[in-house]
């Protein structure tokens, strides 16, 4: 009886793996690895490696409050008359509020990537891994399950602080600054003075009586003008190495420099008074306006002779 009782005790322990699962009350589940090698190790020594799965029951939201970022915002008439919007960081956009005047600055930093000459680098080729197969030990991999109730997705509430310059209920100031501000200049459009340049053409003159050339501050459009008018544009060179990151509300423009090479024209055979329309730019009160007016111009075709 007792040679029996140890052969029952032996069996018992054989059949228990010391790897069990635990199942739900340890929250920790794994296979079951039996004394035996797996049969695809061979005759080769078996490693063990542990290796642990995270498993969730459920799955929620979690908002988080940050403080977002604080922004400067503003509107301004463009050129065309229209209201257009600028919001910006605080940091990057300071504004001077006055009474009846608004200037905005908006600085930023770019980076920019100059090329650099130097010597050429030599480099090896990539090195490949290289896989080699272990014929001495056999690598089991025993996976562990962990079981959790929930996994919290986190997600991020951002409080934006917008200070309104010159609209919205909270505006410092019901001013609107225009896009651009122009210098009038030395030659700014006046109507009388063009009526009177362009009273009597000489065209029996190469040079139309001293009034071939025209320089004004302003950008004209001839219509219906029987000499050839030709613009002379003034080109500038930037520097590559120049790089403007400041944006200024209004723009200040200096003068708006434009040159008119007037030609003559000898299919004028007699005196001819013609009236013709003139468009014109005027930069008036930091404002650039278009317009035109009528002009009435009369060609001399022939000089006087001495005893006229």
């Amino acid at each position: 009886m007792a040679l029996l009782a140890a052969f029952m005790v032996a069996c018992s322990q054989e059949d228990t793996s010391p790897t069990e699962p635990q199942g739900e009350t340890g929250e920790k589940t794994g296979p079951q690895v039996s004394g035996d090698k797996p049969e695809y190790c061979g005759d080769r020594e078996v490693i063990y490696h542990h290796d642990t799965v995270t498993i969730f029951r459920d799955t929620a939201e979690r908002v988080i409050e940050k403080e977002g970022s604080s922004y400067t915002s503003f509107v301004y008439r463009d050129t065309a008359g229209a209201i257009d919007t600028v919001t910006k960081y605080s940091s990057q956009l300071k504004c001077d509020v006055g009474e009846n005047d608004l200037s905005c600055r908006y600085s930023s930093t770019d980076l920019i990537l100059i090329p650099i000459d130097g010597p050429l680098i030599s480099y090896d080729p990539l090195d490949y891994e290289v896989f080699v197969i272990d014929t001495v030990h056999c690598h089991v991999t025993i996976t562990d399950t962990v079981v959790k109730d929930t996994f919290y997705m986190d997600l991020y509430s951002f409080k934006h602080d917008t200070t309104f310059i010159n609209y919205g209920e909270s505006r410092a100031t019901d001013y609107i600054p225009p896009e651009r501000v122009y210098d009038p200049g030395r030659f700014p459009f006046d109507s009388t003075e063009i009526r009177d340049f362009f009273d009597t053409l000489d065209v029996s003159d190469s040079l139309l009586g001293g009034k071939d050339y025209l320089e004004i501050n302003s950008e004209l459009r001839f219509h219906g003008f029987p000499l050839t008018v030709r613009e002379q544009v003034q080109i500038g060179v930037i520097a590559k190495d120049k790089i403007i990151s400041d944006v200024k509300w209004p723009e200040k423009w200096g003068p708006q420099e434009h040159y008119y090479q007037i030609e003559r024209d000898n299919t004028l055979k007699a005196d001819t008074t013609v009236t013709w329309t003139l468009e014109y730019t005027r930069y008036e009160r930091g404002q650039e306006e278009k317009d035109s007016i009528q002009v009435t111009t009369f060609f001399k075709t022939a000089r006087a002779s001495l005893g006229d």
